[in-house]
């Protein structure tokens, strides 16, 4: 039976020869790989500091969102205290211009509410 070569080992066969070519070739592809090589580096630096960047923006306005949300929540605080402070003056201004009334309606308040809640 024949020997079987393979199609690499025939491409050896027949560059044997020829060995400076052959060296050369490989400099060269060599040199384009080593380049290749460098400029996918770089492209990956680069993405990097894209991605960092992209980071730190993203954790400054999360920063910005936050210090808005806490200074409208801030201001619907004291925009409620307000109210409450306004309501409380008020219901103490009731209480002082008819002391009768209002006695009569906290003890009607409270009766109601100890019937409904003091036989469970």
């Amino acid at each position: 039976m024949g020997e079987r070569v393979l199609p690499f080992r025939q491409e050896r066969r027949r560059s044997r020869g020829k060995v400076d070519e052959g060296d050369e070739e490989m400099s060269v592809l060599d040199d384009t790989k080593t380049k290749d090589m460098e400029a996918v580096r770089a492209e990956m630096e680069k993405l990097r500091a894209d991605f960092a960047s992209m980071g730190r923006t993203l954790k400054e306005l999360a920063a910005d969102v936050g210090t808005d949300a806490y200074a409208r929540v801030r201001e619907g605080t004291d925009k409620a205290r307000q109210r409450a402070g306004v309501a409380a003056e008020s219901v103490t201004h009731t209480i002082e211009d008819r002391p009768l009334t209002s006695v009569l309606t906290a003890f009607g308040v409270g009766l109601l509410l100890g019937v409904l809640f003091g036989r469970r």
